[in-house]
């Protein structure tokens, strides 16, 4: 397993122990790796394109890639949260009328 699965499938397991749905998968045909996470009915998904992969690999310190790779795949946490957020925001809105 190279480096970027490996740092890729350890911060997959963190967000499967804080309840997060998540899966990944590396396209035969282009080599881009797709990522998927799901909390509740919320789903969110990226493509990290072979290009990204090759940065990763250019950073060389195994500390700034996972870095990189963490707040890369911290979008679809984002996501998922402003998801959420935006949902509340809205009952609020409709509790005060």
């Amino acid at each position: 397993m190279n480096d970027f699965n490996k740092t890729l499938k350890d911060i997959i397991k963190q967000y499967r122990k804080i309840g997060f749905q998540t899966h990944y998968w590396r396209s035969k045909e282009t080599g881009e790796v797709f990522v998927y996470m799901r909390k509740g009915e919320v789903v969110a998904s990226m493509i990290i394109s072979v290009s990204e992969q090759v940065y990763f690999r250019r950073l060389c310190d195994s500390q700034k890639q996972k870095e990189w790779l963490q707040s890369t795949v911290r979008r679809l946490e984002c996501k998922i949260t402003e998801y959420y957020a935006s949902g509340m925001d809205d009952l609020h809105e409709e509790s005060r009328h």
